[in-house]
């Protein structure tokens, strides 16, 4: 069972350079994160492809805007060897081997070399392997709002792009169309950044599925990236990361797709 979680960072952080199941990747180039990674943007096709054309977006815009659905874009076009993949973003690890008494979705811990052996330590991959030989896929431990997924996007992003959102769900997956209320009622969202371990087909046919949304998006929304508040406590213009944080749990739940729960390491 071979399998690997990438990593998006944007600035230099704790990692566990050298270990060789967890790979730092990065759209910009040359820019010091503490050690080598995967530049996105030195392969075509990469995510940029989908943002507006009449848009001029320079890498470190585009890093920005795209964050971790960059490297599952690059995923979906250039990794065709591996059994399951994992994505997560800056200092958040789906931590699969963990004490049953931490029940909480999230663990925030320092960063230290103590952390960082702690996830890169074997025992970590040989328990979601064990994992995955019972569930379909690892995703991180959901965590409850009071209300539902639709309006905890609305609350803080503009209910524009939530609209323009499931119109192009409808369009371009019409088979969850049935299911579209799921966002209405759910208030579980599988939230905190990380994607734990989903097999490659399982994990392109929804980075495919989204991209196409994301590119449809982009092809209909005016002036999809302005920045409507600078003071706002989620970015307005980053839109894709964030409902690709909703897409996700939907597109599993649409798909029937048995899953193991694991809190999120936040390093602090």
């Amino acid at each position: 069972m071979n399998l690997k979680l990438f990593v998006h960072l944007y600035k230099k952080s704790p990692f566990p350079f050298g270990n060789e199941w967890i790979i730092p990747t990065c759209f910009e180039r040359n820019l010091d994160i503490g050690g080598n990674y995967i530049c996105l943007n030195d392969t075509q096709p990469n995510i940029s492809e989908l943002l507006p054309k009449n848009e001029s977006i320079d890498e470190y815009r585009v890093g920005y805007l795209a964050q971790t659905i960059a490297v599952e874009y690059w995923i979906l076009k250039h990794i065709h060897d591996l059994d399951y993949v994992g994505v997560t973003g800056y200092r958040r690890y789906p931590l699969f081997n963990f004490n049953p008494e931490l029940t909480a979705p999230v663990i925030s811990i320092e960063a230290n070399n103590e952390s960082l052996q702690t996830i890169a330590n074997q025992t970590q991959i040989d328990h979601a392997k064990n994992i995955l030989q019972v569930y379909d896929a690892i995703t991180p431990r959901s965590i409850y709002f009071t209300g539902s997924v639709r309006e905890q996007f609305i609350e803080s992003q503009p209910k524009e792009i939530w609209e323009l959102f499931l119109e192009c769900i409808n369009e371009v997956t019409p088979e969850f169309s049935n299911r579209i209320k799921w966002f209405d009622i759910e208030k579980n969202s599988i939230y905190f950044g990380p994607m734990g371990m989903t097999p490659l087909k399982i994990f392109k046919e929804y980075a495919d599925s989204y991209s196409k949304i994301v590119s449809l998006m982009c092809q209909r929304a005016s002036n999809p990236f302005i920045l409507n508040d600078e003071s706002t406590r989620m970015k307005t213009d980053r839109w894709i990361g964030y409902l690709a944080e909703r897409y996700y749990p939907f597109f599993l739940f649409c798909n029937k797709i048995t899953t193991y729960q694991v809190p999120t390491l936040f390093l602090r």
